[in-house]
Protein backbone atom coordinates (compact mmCIF):
# COMPACT_ATOMS: atom_id res chain seq x y z
CA UNK A 1 0.00 0.00 0.00
CA UNK A 2 2.93 2.26 -0.47
CA UNK A 3 3.28 3.40 3.41
CA UNK A 4 -0.02 5.11 2.74
CA UNK A 5 -1.61 4.03 6.29
CA UNK A 6 -1.05 6.66 8.40
CA UNK A 7 -5.30 6.85 9.05
CA UNK A 8 -6.00 3.14 8.55
CA UNK A 9 -6.68 1.08 11.54
CA UNK A 10 -6.67 -2.34 10.12
CA UNK A 11 -3.82 -3.72 12.08
CA UNK A 12 -1.64 -3.74 14.84
CA UNK A 13 1.57 -2.59 12.39
CA UNK A 14 -0.21 1.17 12.05
CA UNK A 15 1.49 1.63 15.41
CA UNK A 16 4.70 2.61 13.19
CA UNK A 17 3.12 5.65 11.19
CA UNK A 18 0.00 6.48 13.59
CA UNK A 19 -0.25 4.77 17.34
CA UNK A 20 -3.43 6.43 17.49
CA UNK A 21 -5.17 3.93 15.31
CA UNK A 22 -4.67 1.48 17.91
CA UNK A 23 -8.19 2.41 19.90
CA UNK A 24 -10.44 1.56 17.38
CA UNK A 25 -8.85 -2.42 16.18
CA UNK A 26 -11.68 -4.66 15.46
CA UNK A 27 -9.50 -7.67 15.48
CA UNK A 28 -6.18 -8.82 17.70
CA UNK A 29 -3.76 -10.41 15.34
CA UNK A 30 -0.25 -11.29 16.40
CA UNK A 31 1.56 -10.73 13.17
CA UNK A 32 5.44 -11.45 11.82
CA UNK A 33 7.00 -10.32 9.15
CA UNK A 34 10.09 -10.91 6.92
CA UNK A 35 11.54 -8.69 4.38
CA UNK A 36 14.90 -8.32 2.22
CA UNK A 37 16.05 -5.14 1.11
CA UNK A 38 18.05 -4.98 -1.90
CA UNK A 39 21.39 -2.52 -1.64
CA UNK A 40 22.27 -0.78 -4.28
CA UNK A 41 22.72 -2.34 -7.82
CA UNK A 42 24.15 -5.48 -6.76
CA UNK A 43 22.85 -8.56 -4.70
CA UNK A 44 23.78 -6.96 -1.50
CA UNK A 45 21.25 -6.73 1.21
CA UNK A 46 19.63 -6.52 4.56
CA UNK A 47 17.06 -8.81 6.42
CA UNK A 48 14.60 -7.40 8.76
CA UNK A 49 12.20 -9.17 11.12
CA UNK A 50 9.81 -8.44 13.16
CA UNK A 51 7.14 -9.68 15.26
CA UNK A 52 3.78 -7.11 16.81
CA UNK A 53 0.80 -7.98 19.47
CA UNK A 54 -2.04 -5.83 20.72
CA UNK A 55 -3.50 -5.45 24.20
CA UNK A 56 -6.97 -3.98 23.53
CA UNK A 57 -9.62 -2.99 26.86
CA UNK A 58 -13.21 -2.40 25.77
CA UNK A 59 -12.87 1.04 27.34
CA UNK A 60 -11.23 2.78 24.30
CA UNK A 61 -8.02 2.51 24.93
CA UNK A 62 -5.18 0.20 22.53
CA UNK A 63 -1.42 -0.88 23.45
CA UNK A 64 0.10 -1.87 20.79
CA UNK A 65 3.92 -3.69 21.48
CA UNK A 66 6.94 -4.53 18.45
CA UNK A 67 10.33 -6.09 17.67
CA UNK A 68 12.14 -5.84 14.91
CA UNK A 69 15.67 -7.05 14.71
CA UNK A 70 17.37 -6.14 11.41
CA UNK A 71 20.85 -7.26 9.92
CA UNK A 72 23.06 -7.36 6.70
CA UNK A 73 22.53 -10.52 4.78
CA UNK A 74 25.07 -10.48 1.97
CA UNK A 75 27.60 -8.67 0.69
CA UNK A 76 28.91 -9.94 -2.29
CA UNK A 77 32.70 -10.60 -2.85
CA UNK A 78 34.11 -7.39 -4.54
CA UNK A 79 31.42 -5.09 -3.99
CA UNK A 80 31.73 -1.28 -2.69
CA UNK A 81 30.52 -2.74 0.70
CA UNK A 82 32.36 -5.37 1.70
CA UNK A 83 32.90 -4.69 5.11
CA UNK A 84 29.41 -3.27 5.75
CA UNK A 85 27.92 -5.73 8.94
CA UNK A 86 25.76 -4.79 11.83
CA UNK A 87 22.94 -5.81 13.98
CA UNK A 88 19.74 -4.05 15.61
CA UNK A 89 17.41 -4.57 17.95
CA UNK A 90 14.31 -2.19 18.11
CA UNK A 91 11.40 -2.52 20.75
CA UNK A 92 7.99 0.00 20.16
CA UNK A 93 5.19 0.28 22.38
CA UNK A 94 2.37 2.33 20.82
CA UNK A 95 -0.71 3.54 23.60
CA UNK A 96 -3.96 5.11 22.28
CA UNK A 97 -6.66 6.10 23.84
CA UNK A 98 -9.97 7.26 22.25
CA UNK A 99 -11.40 10.91 23.73
CA UNK A 100 -14.93 10.14 22.01
CA UNK A 101 -16.31 7.48 20.36
CA UNK A 102 -14.93 8.40 16.91
CA UNK A 103 -11.52 10.38 17.77
CA UNK A 104 -8.45 9.05 19.08
CA UNK A 105 -4.77 10.13 20.43
CA UNK A 106 -1.71 8.12 20.86
CA UNK A 107 2.02 7.90 21.43
CA UNK A 108 4.23 5.65 20.46
CA UNK A 109 7.93 5.15 21.67
CA UNK A 110 10.99 3.59 20.09
CA UNK A 111 14.06 2.36 21.71
CA UNK A 112 17.19 0.61 19.49
CA UNK A 113 20.11 -0.72 20.24
CA UNK A 114 22.69 -1.17 17.28
CA UNK A 115 26.08 -2.72 17.36
CA UNK A 116 29.17 -3.52 14.78
CA UNK A 117 32.08 -5.02 15.37
CA UNK A 118 33.62 -2.03 17.68
CA UNK A 119 31.13 -0.73 19.11
CA UNK A 120 27.63 -0.36 20.21
CA UNK A 121 25.10 2.38 20.78
CA UNK A 122 21.19 3.25 21.52
CA UNK A 123 18.62 5.79 20.42
CA UNK A 124 15.23 6.29 21.56
CA UNK A 125 12.39 8.68 19.42
CA UNK A 126 8.86 9.03 19.49
CA UNK A 127 5.93 9.65 17.27
CA UNK A 128 2.95 11.42 18.06
CA UNK A 129 -0.95 10.95 16.48
CA UNK A 130 -4.38 11.42 15.54
CA UNK A 131 -6.81 9.35 14.02
CA UNK A 132 -10.84 10.47 13.30
CA UNK A 133 -12.95 7.82 12.40
CA UNK A 134 -16.58 9.20 12.25
CA UNK A 135 -17.56 5.99 10.19
CA UNK A 136 -16.23 2.56 9.33
CA UNK A 137 -16.09 3.69 5.44
CA UNK A 138 -14.18 6.81 5.91
CA UNK A 139 -10.98 7.74 8.60
CA UNK A 140 -8.30 10.36 8.74
CA UNK A 141 -4.82 10.36 10.57
CA UNK A 142 -1.98 12.61 10.97
CA UNK A 143 1.16 11.87 12.54
CA UNK A 144 4.33 13.72 13.70
CA UNK A 145 7.62 11.81 13.54
CA UNK A 146 11.19 12.82 14.54
CA UNK A 147 11.33 13.16 17.97
CA UNK A 148 14.43 11.51 19.40
CA UNK A 149 17.77 9.97 17.61
CA UNK A 150 18.20 7.05 14.90
CA UNK A 151 21.46 5.02 14.50
CA UNK A 152 23.10 5.13 10.99
CA UNK A 153 25.40 2.94 10.00
CA UNK A 154 28.25 3.66 7.20
CA UNK A 155 31.08 1.50 5.99
CA UNK A 156 34.59 2.33 5.59
CA UNK A 157 36.16 1.37 1.79
CA UNK A 158 39.44 1.48 3.14
CA UNK A 159 39.25 -0.06 6.00
CA UNK A 160 36.28 -2.44 5.14
CA UNK A 161 34.81 -2.09 8.16
CA UNK A 162 31.13 -0.60 9.44
CA UNK A 163 30.98 2.82 11.70
CA UNK A 164 27.76 3.21 14.20
CA UNK A 165 26.33 7.16 14.90
CA UNK A 166 23.68 8.50 16.20
CA UNK A 167 21.85 10.91 14.45
CA UNK A 168 18.84 13.49 14.82
CA UNK A 169 16.20 12.39 13.32
CA UNK A 170 14.38 14.92 11.13
CA UNK A 171 10.79 15.71 11.74
CA UNK A 172 7.90 14.68 9.53
CA UNK A 173 4.21 15.69 9.17
CA UNK A 174 1.94 13.14 7.72
CA UNK A 175 -1.77 13.24 6.90
CA UNK A 176 -3.57 10.33 5.44
CA UNK A 177 -7.70 9.36 4.23
CA UNK A 178 -8.86 5.83 4.25
CA UNK A 179 -11.96 4.80 2.20
CA UNK A 180 -13.77 1.48 2.39
CA UNK A 181 -16.68 -0.37 0.44
CA UNK A 182 -17.73 -3.63 0.85
CA UNK A 183 -19.98 -6.14 -0.27
CA UNK A 184 -23.44 -7.59 0.95
CA UNK A 185 -21.38 -9.47 3.69
CA UNK A 186 -20.40 -6.53 5.88
CA UNK A 187 -16.69 -7.26 4.63
CA UNK A 188 -14.32 -4.40 2.52
CA UNK A 189 -13.83 -5.42 -0.74
CA UNK A 190 -12.01 -2.13 -1.95
CA UNK A 191 -9.84 -0.30 0.77
CA UNK A 192 -8.14 3.09 -0.58
CA UNK A 193 -5.33 5.24 1.16
CA UNK A 194 -3.56 8.53 0.49
CA UNK A 195 -0.93 10.48 2.76
CA UNK A 196 0.98 13.19 2.03
CA UNK A 197 4.33 12.82 3.92
CA UNK A 198 6.17 16.66 4.78
CA UNK A 199 10.19 16.23 5.59
CA UNK A 200 10.29 20.08 7.56
CA UNK A 201 13.25 21.49 6.23
CA UNK A 202 13.21 20.41 3.08
CA UNK A 203 11.86 21.49 -0.32
CA UNK A 204 8.66 19.10 -1.30
CA UNK A 205 6.84 16.18 -0.58
CA UNK A 206 6.36 12.59 -0.38
CA UNK A 207 2.85 11.58 -1.98
CA UNK A 208 1.49 7.87 -1.11
CA UNK A 209 -1.42 5.84 -2.27
CA UNK A 210 -2.34 2.58 -2.08
CA UNK A 211 -5.66 0.37 -3.33
CA UNK A 212 -6.59 -2.86 -1.99
CA UNK A 213 -9.50 -5.65 -3.52
CA UNK A 214 -10.92 -8.22 -2.29
CA UNK A 215 -12.02 -10.49 -5.07
CA UNK A 216 -12.62 -13.40 -2.73
CA UNK A 217 -13.10 -13.57 1.22
CA UNK A 218 -9.52 -15.61 0.50
CA UNK A 219 -7.73 -13.40 -1.84
CA UNK A 220 -6.48 -9.92 -1.51
CA UNK A 221 -4.53 -7.72 -4.75
CA UNK A 222 -2.95 -4.49 -3.62
CA UNK A 223 -0.90 -1.74 -5.43
CA UNK A 224 0.86 1.12 -4.17
CA UNK A 225 3.01 4.21 -5.27
CA UNK A 226 4.95 6.64 -4.00
CA UNK A 227 6.40 9.58 -5.44
CA UNK A 228 8.96 12.05 -3.84
CA UNK A 229 11.50 14.89 -5.02
CA UNK A 230 14.63 12.21 -5.16
CA UNK A 231 12.11 8.63 -5.29
CA UNK A 232 9.92 6.98 -7.36
CA UNK A 233 8.41 3.87 -6.34
CA UNK A 234 6.36 0.94 -7.44
CA UNK A 235 4.95 -1.75 -4.49
CA UNK A 236 2.58 -4.75 -5.46
CA UNK A 237 1.39 -7.51 -2.91
CA UNK A 238 -1.59 -10.27 -2.46
CA UNK A 239 -2.70 -11.32 0.88
CA UNK A 240 -4.19 -14.78 1.31
CA UNK A 241 -6.69 -15.30 4.55
CA UNK A 242 -7.96 -18.57 5.64
CA UNK A 243 -10.16 -18.51 8.91
CA UNK A 244 -7.88 -17.06 11.75
CA UNK A 245 -4.65 -16.96 9.76
CA UNK A 246 -3.76 -14.79 6.68
CA UNK A 247 -0.39 -14.66 4.79
CA UNK A 248 1.11 -11.59 2.35
CA UNK A 249 3.55 -10.97 0.24
CA UNK A 250 4.32 -7.45 -1.29
CA UNK A 251 7.49 -6.54 -3.22
CA UNK A 252 8.76 -3.10 -5.00
CA UNK A 253 10.26 -3.38 -8.47
CA UNK A 254 11.46 -0.43 -8.90
CA UNK A 255 15.54 0.24 -9.61
CA UNK A 256 15.25 2.90 -7.54
CA UNK A 257 15.32 3.03 -3.45
CA UNK A 258 13.53 1.17 -1.66
CA UNK A 259 13.76 -2.10 -3.35
CA UNK A 260 12.66 -5.29 -1.10
CA UNK A 261 10.48 -8.52 -0.87
CA UNK A 262 8.46 -8.79 2.38
CA UNK A 263 6.60 -11.71 3.68
CA UNK A 264 3.77 -11.64 7.07
CA UNK A 265 2.00 -13.74 8.37
CA UNK A 266 -0.43 -13.18 11.12
CA UNK A 267 -3.07 -14.83 13.27
CA UNK A 268 -6.55 -13.59 14.38
CA UNK A 269 -6.37 -14.57 18.41
CA UNK A 270 -9.33 -12.01 19.28
CA UNK A 271 -12.02 -9.85 17.61
CA UNK A 272 -13.43 -6.64 19.19
CA UNK A 273 -16.41 -4.26 19.46
CA UNK A 274 -15.45 -0.77 18.66
CA UNK A 275 -15.40 1.93 16.39
CA UNK A 276 -18.36 3.81 15.02
CA UNK A 277 -21.32 1.97 14.40
CA UNK A 278 -22.52 2.90 11.01
CA UNK A 279 -22.36 1.10 7.96
CA UNK A 280 -19.46 0.77 5.56
CA UNK A 281 -21.27 2.07 1.85
CA UNK A 282 -21.86 -1.02 -0.55
CA UNK A 283 -20.31 -1.02 -3.99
Amino acid sequence: MADAIVSDATDVSGLYWNPAVLSFLREGSLIFSYSLEKLGEGEDNIMNENLVAPVIDDQGWGLGIGATYSHVGSVSPGSPLSGYKYQQVGVDIGLATAITKFFSVGVTTRGKYGRVDSQSMGAMSTTFGICYFPTPGLSYGISYQGFGDGIEYTVDTLSAQTNIARFELPHSLQFGLTARWKALNEKPIVVLNVSSQKVLGINGAVYKGGVEYWPMDFLALRAGYWAGTDTRSARFGCGLRFDDWQLDYALSTTKREPRFHQFSLSYCFRSYSVGPPLTIPEM
